[in-house]
């Protein structure tokens, strides 16, 4: 008698403990709901604690008695709702937000100062790593993302990892390594670009340096052009016109399937360089260059000659244009007949007006 007493006592004590629980999870989704909602109400704030004041006391840090953070002008206007768990100030008008979704999850991103979203809530963490580079970390897959100092997201692309040297950056996305250099305001740009690549096994890498781009992402166009290098280098080879189709547009197609190399087999690859240059005749864009020496032999020879076959080199020099829907397509390929190359795959720097320390 005495246990089950003591059990229904336990019953109630839990019941009543998960109720406060739940209470106040409610009441504080009904505080951030309520002050979500509100449009920059006047406020008191010597309602709440003054936690800091920035820029000559003309916004303060306020916290309030649930422990959420806000931001409030001189004025009393209320800048950022407070409705956060954690508020960061960037500049007077970049704020980084953070919430904490559960014991494990954290969501943080940045609003301006009418609680505009400058940077949606995708991060666990958003850091200042030195006086050059902030750096958010992806919640969906902890990836990276450079930032400049007043929280604007720079070149918008992940990495897997990186290294900091004062103003510049070591950065690493698959296999393709590049290095990334700041301004004093944190403004971020390309010095160059690793990517490796190969031609029916064979490997080939090339370096480009200060790379020009007239898309979103200067990694993305000239990865996907070393990819058509290399797409374009295994069809003619093998007379593949479906994937030189993939690579290109109706446009340019029927020019680029008259360079065909039937019935040969390459022996090596040399001499590869990729680099971007604006072009007047295309309206100021990008046009993207590629070349290559491909050292081949016939098929027959290798079989009736294998000890003296005869190499052949041919120099292809490629371009490639941003095409309407925004993809790189491949506009127009050169085969030039070239001397003898009897070297074995090369690394060659691409474009280049400047020297990194760093060494890939």
């Amino acid at each position: 008698m005495k246990d089950t007493k003591l059990n229904k006592n336990k019953v109630i004590l839990c019941s009543i403990f998960g109720i406060l629980i739940l209470g106040s999870q409610m009441a504080d989704t009904v505080y951030i709901s309520k002050h979500i909602d509100k449009n920059h109400i006047n406020y008191d704030i010597n309602n709440n604690e003054i936690v800091n004041s920035y820029f000559d006391d003309s916004i303060y840090l306020v916290k309030t008695a649930r422990g959420y953070y806000g931001i409030v002008n001189a004025n009393g206007r209320e800048v950022i709702s407070p409705v956060w768990n954690s508020v960061e100030v960037l500049s007077e008008n970049r704020f980084i937000v953070g919430r904490v979704l559960n014991s494990a999850s954290v969501s943080v991103g940045i609003l301006d100062d009418y609680e505009n979203v400058v940077t949606p809530m995708l991060f666990s963490s958003i850091s200042q790593e030195n006086e050059y580079f902030r750096i958010g970390t992806l919640n969906e897959n902890g990836k990276k993302i450079f930032f400049d100092s007043v929280g604007n997201i720079q070149l918008y692309q992940d990495w897997d990892s990186y290294e900091l040297d004062n103003d510049t950056a070591k950065v690493k996305k698959d296999n393709i390594t590049a290095i990334i250099t700041a301004d004093e305001d944190g403004r971020c740009s390309y010095s160059s670009l690793y990517i490796p690549s190969n031609i029916f096994d064979k490997d080939f890498s090339v370096t480009i340096k200060n790379p020009v781009s007239d898309g979103v992402s200067a990694l993305d166009d000239y990865k996907n052009v070393v990819e058509s290098l290399s797409t374009y280098c295994e069809a003619i080879f093998d007379s593949d016109t479906d994937s030189i189709r993939k690579i290109t547009n109706s446009k340019y197609y029927n020019s680029l399937i008259s360079n065909m190399l039937p019935d040969c087999q390459l022996n090596h690859i040399s001499n590869v360089s990729v680099y971007g240059e604006t072009s007047d005749d295309i309206d100021g864009a990008v046009l993207y260059h590629a070349e290559i020496k491909l050292a081949y032999a016939s098929t027959t020879s290798i079989i009736e000659k294998h000890k003296t076959q005869e190499i052949d080199t041919i120099l292809l020099k490629l371009e490639f244009v941003r095409d309407l829907d925004g993809s790189i397509v491949l506009r127009s390929a050169e085969k030039i007949l070239a001397d003898t190359d009897d070297g074995s795959t090369t690394e060659t720097d691409a474009y280049s007006s400047t020297e990194t320390e760093y060494q890939y």
